[in-house]
């Protein structure tokens, strides 16, 4: 039988909140957002070549290595493959929003410094 309460939950409401390295008072500095995705997205690209880097250098050991003496890399060719695409298309992100960023301190960074030196007086 079906429940007659009504929840005072929405279908957006959830416990999760997304992580941030920033503070409350640093989300709303200008290109705030840009450094927290700089931050991500190099930590995460860094994660990814590592993992490549290790898979390929065992296999290149295996090629010296005694039959029983072989390991068996982190990651196969096909798994290497992915996440360096994805490490392609996550640095395409960054440049993408470097870009975004650029544009915004070439038409309002000098005068938002402007005003912020003026309110600091």
């Amino acid at each position: 039988m079906p429940s007659t309460s009504t929840s005072k939950l929405s279908h957006a409401d959830s416990a999760h909140e997304p992580f941030s390295p920033l503070c409350e008072a640093a989300k709303n500095y200008p290109l705030s957002n840009f450094v927290a995705l700089t931050h991500d997205i190099s930590h995460g690209v860094k994660t990814c070549l590592e993992i490549i880097n290790a898979a390929n250098l065992q296999r290149t050991l295996n090629a010296d290595a005694d039959p029983d003496e072989e390991v068996l890399p982190a990651l196969n060719t096909f798994d290497c493959d992915a996440l360096m695409i994805l490490s392609i298309a996550s640095m395409k992100l960054l440049q993408e929003s470097a870009e975004r960023s650029v544009d915004w301190i070439n038409k309002y960074g000098p005068e938002w410094m402007g005003n912020r030196s003026r309110r600091a007086k």
